[in-house]
């Protein structure tokens, strides 16, 4: 706000921006506070964030994307559905 100076034409644009800029941050932080507190009541997720480098995003996403780990025979097929690695006999 301060570099805007006395400059009205500048203003009309760029404070508008800056507000929705700092809602945009506070609703991010407050949805980050609740992944982290769901992340925390969830066994799958605080199973996998014990991994170096795991945290609640992660995890969750994980845990979302997964579903039903019955739904796979062994873990190599897990990395191949999500895309990581190449299934056997693909090329």
């Amino acid at each position: 706000r301060s570099l805007l100076g006395s400059n009205a034409g500048l203003e009309q644009i760029i404070l508008p921006v800056l507000e929705a800029w700092l809602g945009m941050r506070a609703r991010a932080a407050e949805l980050g506070k609740q992944i982290v507190v769901s992340a925390r009541m969830c066994e799958q997720c605080q199973l996998l964030s014990s991994i170096p480098g795991v945290g609640a995003v992660t995890a969750s996403s994980f845990v979302a994307a997964i579903e039903d780990p019955e739904n796979f025979r062994n873990s190599r097929s897990v990395g191949a559905w999500v895309g990581l690695t190449t299934r056997r006999y693909q090329s």
